[in-house]
């Protein structure tokens, strides 16, 4: 998934800008919608798929440490609901 990475320097500080590709997870998501596999019956359904990058990404911009999990849930569900990620759902609908 990791595309690019690079190195450079800007005065005072050292930096590394990485560059991600996730068309592999939204292919992977893409062939779990068509399969169609949900068990209505089930308590349980698979909603998506989150590169850690991208959830790490997520939660920085929420300031929301990895170990507080509610806050964490929360913000999985908000982005993945917000319709700007709905190339990481795998069903429809609320959760």
């Amino acid at each position: 998934m990791l595309k690019k990475e690079e190195y450079g320097h800007d005065g005072s500080k050292f930096v590394i800008k990485k560059t991600w590709d996730f068309t592999p997870v939204v292919e992977s998501v893409k062939e779990l919608r068509t399969a169609n596999t949900r068990d209505f019956a089930a308590d349980k359904m698979h909603v998506g798929r989150i590169p850690m990058p991208l959830l790490d990404q997520w939660l920085k911009e929420a300031g929301v440490a990895w170990s507080d999990t509610a806050a964490m849930q929360e913000v999985i569900k908000k982005k993945l609901l917000s319709g700007e990620f709905n190339d990481l759902r795998v069903n429809e609908g609320t959760f």
